[in-house]
């Protein structure tokens, strides 16, 4: 079954909407209001967003962190920006980009985008 998320995106290029255009925010906001009311459980169940239904290695994703035991830890990222490994018994193994500093951050997308650090 295709994805709430993959069928505006078919959606939009069926309309022939150039991708992120005024044109394109101006459909999906169009689109999303024309669902009415959307309950978020039943969105974020969405098979769009569930790391084990599809590859993910390679591709980075930002989401809602609300860990199990947070009383226990001393800090964590509520909105992790990370680039997927591999997907892990209920889940995935993931680079979180927030815990790098600014520069390193910058200095790594750097060489992942000139191809200086190798696929697996």
């Amino acid at each position: 079954m295709a994805s709430l998320f993959d069928t505006l995106q078919a959606g939009a290029q069926r309309a022939g909407v150039s991708p992120r255009t005024k044109e394109s925010k101006n459909w999906f906001r169009k689109k999303v209001n024309e669902l009415g009311d959307v309950k978020p459980q039943k969105l974020l169940k969405d098979d769009a967003l569930d790391p084990t239904s599809r590859e993910i290695a390679g591709n980075m994703y930002m989401y809602f962190y609300d860990p199990k035991h947070k009383k226990t830890l001393p800090y964590y990222d509520r909105f992790p920006l990370t680039i997927m490994i591999e997907p892990a018994p209920g889940g995935f193994y993931g680079l979180n980009l927030h815990y790098l500093a600014p520069g390193v951050r910058a200095k790594f997308l750097d060489s992942l985008v000139l191809g200086l650090i190798p696929a697996r």
